[in-house]
C-alpha cells in the first residue's frame, strides 16, 4: 500500500515525459539538437522541482495517506517510515524518470534499460538482505524494504546523471545552465504534458477509489490484491515498450516532416 502510495506524486513526472519525449523528439528529427538542449535542460528542472514537492507531501501526510486508503492502525504504523524513507527519494527518482524519457526520445533506449535492471537488481537484493535479515544486517522488514527501494532509486540517478551530462549522442544536460527558468520552453512542454497529465490523474483517481475499496474488505483481502496486479501488470509490458518505439519514431518523423515512413533514427 505504501508502494502504491509514493508513487502517487509520480503521475507527474509521467505527464512531463510525455511532454519532453514528443519535444525533443521532433527536434532532433528536424536535426536541431540545440533546441533540443534547451528542453533537456528545463524538463530536468521541473522534475527537480516536482520531486521536492512530491518529497514535502509525502513526508508530511504520510499518515493522513494511509488513512485515505483505509490502512488499519498497525498498517499506518509500518507504512509510515516505508513512506518516509522513500520521501527525500523523489528528487532522484524524478531525475531517473525524466533523463530516462529525454534518452528514449533521442532514439536510446538501451542506456535507460541497462540502469533500470541496474536499479532493480539493487533494490531487490538489498530488499531480501534488509527484510529478512542477513549476517551482521538485522531484519528490518517493511523499513528494510523502505531503505531498499529510496537506496536503488538514488543509485539510478548517480549511474543516469553522469551519463547524461558528458552528453549521450545529441542530447546534453549542461549545468551552467540547468538553474535558468525559460518560461516560453516550459509553457510548450506543459502545453503537450497537461493533457497527458489530465489522462494520468484520471486513471489513477480511478484506481485509487478501486484501491479504497479493496483496502475497506481488510489488510488480506488487500494484500491478496496487490499481489493480483503484480502478475497481471507483466500482461502491460510489451504495449508499453511498444507505445516508447512508436512515440519516438512518430516524433522525430513529424520533426523531419517525413510523414510516409520513419527515417533512420537520430541518436
Amino acid at each position: 500500500m505504501s508502494e502504491t502510495i509514493v508513487f502517487l506524486p509520480a503521475i507527474a513526472i509521467a505527464g512531463l515525459a510525455v511532454g519532453v519525449t514528443a519535444i525533443v523528439a521532433r527536434h532532433l528529427g528536424v536535426r536541431e539538437p540545440e533546441q533540443a538542449n534547451i528542453t533537456v535542460r528545463q524538463s530536468m528542472l521541473i522534475a527537480f522541482i516536482l520531486g521536492i514537492l512530491g518529497a514535502i507531501v509525502l513526508w508530511f501526510s504520510a499518515d493522513q495517506l494511509l488513512w485515505v486508503f483505509r490502512a488499519r492502525p498497525e498498517v499506518i504504523e509500518l507504512g509510515r517510515d516505508y513512506i518516509r524513507v522513500n520521501a527525500p527519494a523523489m528528487i532522484p527518482l524524478f531525475l531517473l524518470f525524466c533523463s530516462a524519457a529525454i534518452l528514449r526520445a533521442s532514439g536510446d533506449t538501451r542506456t535507460p534499460m541497462i540502469v533500470m535492471f541496474i536499479v532493480e537488481v539493487i533494490g531487490v537484493g538489498l530488499a531480501y538482505i534488509l527484510i529478512t535479515g542477513f549476517g551482521v544486517a538485522p531484519a528490518l522488514g517493511v523499513f528494510g524494504a523502505g531503505i531498499a527501494r529510496a537506496v536503488a532509486s538514488t543509485v539510478g540517478a548517480l549511474i543516469i546523471l553522469p551519463i547524461f551530462i558528458r552528453g549521450k549522442g545529441s542530447v546534453k544536460y549542461d549545468l551552467r545552465t540547468a538553474w535558468v527558468f525559460d518560461w516560453a520552453e516550459i509553457r510548450r512542454i506543459l502545453n503537450v504534458g497537461l493533457p497527458a497529465l489530465g489522462d494520468q490523474v484520471a486513471m489513477q483517481g480511478a484506481m485509487t477509489i478501486y484501491t479504497i475499496m479493496i483496502s475497506s474488505l481488510g489488510t488480506t483481502v488487500y494484500a491478496v490484491h496487490a499481489l493480483a496486479m503484480r502478475v497481471e501488470n507483466f500482461a502491460f509490458m510489451p504495449s508499453f515498450g511498444f507505445g516508447m518505439a512508436a512515440a519516438v519514431l512518430v516524433g522525430q518523423s513529424l520533426g523531419a516532416k517525413n510523414l510516409a515512413w520513419p527515417r533512420e533514427l537520430v541518436i
